[in-house]
């Protein structure tokens, strides 16, 4: 997270104090001592009605996300609620997940199907805050096969050699403890689905 020059943003004729810029359309604002996500983009874009669109289907999907408190067509901003908590990114860094989190993602995977649409599985768009899992990232596409978390998000879960690579992408050492030979990490895999996949 880098600091911004930005000092505050307006939103519905409320000033608040930027903190930090989380990433090029999320910002961490606070006013009177409670913190926000603020994601802005452009007035009347398209990019402001898919955000609009698909947080609607991702809620009405019953997947946890946080609120959507104010809009404000005339800046182009989303206030949400602020979730604090550590990433599934981060909480996998120091350990292996536990079977609660594991059945909650299957849990969000089988809604999403139901109601015909993929969300991103990325695990550092996802957080953990007192026990309850939330989904950060709002992007949804048509939902296929492919697209499930057993097809394609599963291996970012566990400590696999996909999860490593992604560790060295960004310049992170890999734990050699928990390093195991592929069959194993596939079989596990296979048994993890076998037991929560709905």
């Amino acid at each position: 997270k880098k600091q911004i020059s930005m000092e505050k943003v307006t939103i519905k004729r409320k000033e608040y104090n930027v903190v930090s810029e989380i990433n090029e359309h999320t910002f961490k604002v606070e006013k009177d001592g409670v913190f926000y996500f603020a994601k802005q983009f452009a007035i009347r874009s398209q990019e402001f009605y898919d955000f609009q669109y698909n947080y609607k289907k991702i809620k009405n999907a019953g997947v946890m996300i946080p609120k959507l408190i104010r809009v404000d067509k005339s800046s182009g901003f989303f206030l949400l609620e602020w979730i604090e908590g550590k990433t599934i990114f981060d909480e996998l860094l120091e350990h292996d997940l536990d079977d609660q989190i594991l059945e909650k993602i299957f849990e969000f995977n089988y809604k999403c199907r139901v109601n015909k649409i993929a969300i991103n599985f990325n695990p550092q768009n996802y957080v953990i805050s007192n026990n309850v899992l939330y989904l950060l990232n709002y992007e949804t596409i048509p939902y296929a096969r492919k697209d499930d978390f057993s097809e394609c998000g599963i291996r970012l879960w566990t400590y696999t050699r996909e999860f490593r690579e992604l560790l060295q992408s960004k310049g992170l050492k890999v734990d050699l403890k928990r390093v195991r030979p592929e069959y194993e990490e596939n079989k596990a895999l296979v048994l993890t689905v076998i037991k929560f996949y709905r």
